[in-house]
């Protein structure tokens, strides 16, 4: 009989959606806190660009594969952390077993979601409190956030504890029972080997027993498959170009790297587990099948009665082609977007298409073989099966010298370098947060259970003895850690998913640093054909001393004086004056000649004219140098005076789109969180304080491109310096 009530149901439910928010805000501030480096990057490149600008520059440029791999796995945690919640804890129960109450645990979880938020509602309404909501939405967040530390913690106090077991257990097999340091000192070198090593990879489809799909005993350097089974129909074989590269005689002289005399077999997860899927024609999914990793061992069932049919076998072509015509296709359009065009489209989407050819070649020569193989074994054994085999061997290898160097090289220029940057920039929010993100990533990288597995394909090397309820209960907690934690697929989707906001912003400043990063009236100014004038037409406005705009009250009564007449402003004035920001200092004024008609008084003092002297000198007295650009227009006025109206561009040069990414990226994010979330308005009120605290970290970097500061101080030196307006 089910537990799973629907009462339970509903409180899971609630546990998730708080979880799921919790993941959220992670989600944005991880991707707000790459903008906060890209803002620290712009500002290297303002004003003289030294040797000095140019180290921290590259030390924050450096800093991002850390951060993006910490944050990554952050958010794997975070992603477990929302399931852990649906399912009541199983796996913070299964890690504290032996070590807490689990009684506790499930106490724990019940203050956090239900009593935090339940006795702050009444506190508040009992206190007579008005913003009770708000007050308690600020404590139900912040006791999430304790609760999803305390698990992240214990999850990889144990991950760490696991991983050391194992790597002892591995090293005492071979006669060496190692302390903490002599551990770390044998493991690094393997973790570099295991990283750093030229790999060659195959593919191949063999026929069998479908029996024999497991692997059994203690032999781990072949598949069992593979030893019992003889036909290999061969897919694909052949070294990664970064082994091509590392094979290169020229690293064999310098003793960096050398050939195996016997390549190392290496195993993937899913092998070590002895996971294999089975696919028959029950089973069989069109997009399942095309969206299998290519290293996932799978077994395709070719005798009746559950053979795959010839329709399906076809379909899986079908789709796969389908797949790499659609890429292809939305690459193209994507070049288009970018504005690519002849012989560089052509080349573009060339390269692109032949990038794909490996992927169909391999997808037909499989689906070929496995449609030979149901022919042939028509009438046959039913526990025939077509197996696809995925092999990687080690076949170069750094020198012992060499790996201590790349931990050498590792440590300067993904730690130590980024350190001194951010030291040098006197951030300190972001230096602490760095450096606890960058020093838990390196402990969980080098001493990591996920390298001996994958070295030695075997799960019997945790602590226990073999057969015990311990051994088991300690095999059953690495698998789940190593599984859904350690080298969990969703880590990949996270890092690729903050690796493309990192080349989008990468792209953003690399195209500012081609554009001028200083303001001023021609920065990044329009030319002469930006404005096209209609012949014989004439704006007359409405004929009242007012303009019609709800928030404005800067009436149509204002006026500038034309030769001996005075003439009223109207709306399309102060439109055309907005357009005349985005104009090159050396084309604004023929265009305001041109709009207001004073071409037949170019030498009267009675004109309108842009006055970009004052502008120039606001700047300089005020030692402005953002990429803020605006303009003072001069009318003449009654009795020989002039009034100025200040016009200001908006985005326009990629500085200044990324100035706008890093100031409204949380705000759009938050927003999208709260439209997607269910029920997300009920965290309306948690925003503001969200945004201010991701912000508080970069608060004096915001206010230099907080561009309304500056034009205020513009405004009121033009005011009160330049024209003695009261």
């Amino acid at each position: 009989m089910s537990t799973f009530y629907s009462g339970l149901k509903f409180l899971r439910l609630w546990y998730s959606i708080v979880a799921l928010f919790w993941t959220g805000f992670l989600v944005v501030f991880s991707i707000e806190f790459l903008l906060f480096l890209f803002l620290d990057m712009t500002h290297m490149g303002e004003g003289d660009v030294g040797a000095l600008k140019v180290a921290i520059g590259i030390g924050l440029l450096v800093s991002f594969p850390t951060f993006i791999f910490g944050v990554a796995s952050a958010l794997v945690l975070a992603g477990q952390f929302v399931s852990e919640s649906w399912n009541g804890h199983l796996l913070l129960k299964q890690l504290s077993i032996g070590y807490i109450d689990l009684v506790l645990i499930d106490w724990f979880s019940f203050v956090i979601y239900i009593g935090a938020p339940v006795f702050t509602i009444a506190g508040c309404i009992l206190a007579g409190v008005e913003n009770w909501w708000e007050i308690t939405i600020l404590v139900w967040f912040t006791a999430v956030s304790i609760f999803y530390t305390l698990f992240s913690v214990h999850v990889v106090v144990y991950e760490l504890k696991g991983n050391a077991d194992v790597t002892r257990n591995y090293w005492k097999e071979k006669g060496r029972d190692l302390s903490h340091f002599p551990l770390l000192g044998r493991m690094i070198p393997l973790r570099q080997a295991h990283v750093y090593g030229g790999i060659r990879n195959s593919t191949y489809l063999v026929r069998g027993k479908m029996e024999n799909s497991f692997r059994s005993g203690r032999e781990s350097d072949q598949l069992n498959v593979a030893q019992q089974l003889s036909e290999r129909e061969m897919i694909s074989s052949g070294k990664t170009l970064y082994c091509h590269i590392v094979s290169l005689k020229i690293f064999q002289t310098l003793g960096m790297f050398q050939p195996l005399s016997e390549p190392k077999r290496l195993h993937t997860n899913d092998e070590v587990q002895d996971a294999v899927v089975f696919v028959t024609r029950h089973t069989w999914s069109m997009e399942a099948v095309y969206c299998r990793p290519s290293s996932s061992p799978y077994v395709a069932a070719v005798g009746d009665p559950q053979a795959l049919t010839k329709r399906q076998i076809r379909s899986s072509i079908v789709c796969a082609s389908v797949a790499e015509l659609m890429y292809t296709i939305v690459v193209a359009a994507f070049f288009v977007w970018l504005g690519l065009t002849g012989w560089v489209l052509a080349i573009c989407i060339l390269l692109f298409s032949v990038s794909l050819i490996p992927s169909i070649r391999k997808n037909y020569l499989t689906m070929k073989i496995l449609s030979k193989q149901l022919k042939d074994n028509q009438g046959d054994d039913a526990d025939e099966g077509v197996f696809q085999v995925w092999e990687s061997h080690r076949v170069t290898t750094p020198t012992k010298c060499f790996r201590w160097v790349l931990f050498a090289f590792e440590h300067f220029f993904l730690l130590v370098w980024p350190v001194v940057s951010l030291v040098f920039l006197g951030n300190v929010a972001i230096l602490v947060i760095f450096v606890i993100v960058s020093m838990i990533s390196l402990a969980r990288s080098y001493l990591t259970a996920a390298v001996i597995l994958e070295e030695t394909g075997r799960m019997d090397l945790i602590d226990g003895k073999e057969g015990t309820p311990v051994n088991w209960v300690n095999k059953s907690r690495l698998n789940v850690i190593v599984t859904k934690i350690t080298k969990s697929h969703n880590k990949t989707v996270w890092a690729n998913f903050l690796t493309i906001f990192f080349l989008v912003f990468f792209a953003l400043h690399i195209l500012a640093l081609g554009t001028t990063s200083t303001g001023g009236s021609n920065a990044g100014g329009k030319g002469e054909d930006f404005i096209t004038y209609l012949p014989d037409y004439e704006y007359r406005g409405n004929g009242g001393n007012t303009i019609p705009y709800p928030t404005c009250t800067f009436g149509s009564d204002s006026v500038f004086r034309s030769g001996d007449e005075y003439t009223r402003r109207d709306l399309a004035d102060y439109v055309f004056l907005t357009v005349i920001a985005y104009l090159d200092e050396n084309v604004t004024q023929s265009h305001l000649d041109q709009w207001f008609d004073f071409e037949h008084q170019v030498y009267s003092p009675h004109k309108v004219f842009d006055n970009n002297d004052a502008v120039l000198r606001t700047r300089e007295k005020l030692g402005s140098d953002s990429s803020v650009v605006y303009k003072a227009i001069s009318f003449p006025t009654e009795e020989d005076k002039s009034s100025i109206i200040v016009t200001i561009r908006g985005s326009q040069t990629a500085w200044d789109f990324l100035t706008d990414a890093q100031l409204w990226t949380g705000a759009v994010l938050f927003q999208s969180l709260r439209f997607f979330l269910p029920f997300g308005q009920v965290w309306t009120p948690l925003f503001p304080w969200l945004i201010w605290g991701i912000s508080y970290l970069e608060s004096s970097s915001l206010s230099r491109i907080s561009f309304y500061k500056e034009t205020t101080r513009a405004l009121q030196y033009l005011q009160q310096e330049e024209f003695n307006i009261d």
